[in-house]
């Protein structure tokens, strides 16, 4: 089913608005992308202007921001995700989210599934080596 961002057909008292024209290409949602811990996967699409969006649905790597340095690390599993508990379980990644890595628990700082990549900031350091 299709999602479509235009006002609603009714008013607050209930009535019905007139339809004056019908539904357009650019008002057209999406449902929303999940990224999971998997090998990198992305989708590219077109949107108005011709301009490109790029969203996320798996990936293995985070940059990770340590110090005054970036490394990229390879994730091993979500440990907490505030979005909602089942994600966890799921493995599913998003802003917010806190992710088990080679250096420690990483949290996400952006939006994966609107920017097409993932970036992190290490909250706790790994004390294995």
């Amino acid at each position: 089913m299709s999602v479509w961002q235009r006002r609603s057909k009714r008013k607050v008292t209930g009535s019905k608005y007139q339809k004056q024209r019908n539904k357009r290409k650019r008002e057209l949602g999406s449902q929303a992308v999940l990224a999971k811990v998997s090998e990198r996967k992305i989708k590219k699409l077109r949107t108005m202007g011709g301009t490109k969006k790029i969203k996320l649905l798996a990936d293995k790597t985070v940059n990770v921001f340590v110090g005054k340095k970036i490394k990229k690390v390879e994730i091993k599993e979500v440990s907490e995700n505030k979005a909602s508990r089942h994600y966890k379980r799921m493995g599913i990644i998003t802003k917010g989210a806190m992710i088990d890595t080679d250096l420690g628990v990483v949290r996400i700082t952006n939006r994966p599934s609107k920017e097409g990549f993932l970036n992190g900031v290490l909250i706790k350091k790994s004390t294995a080596k």
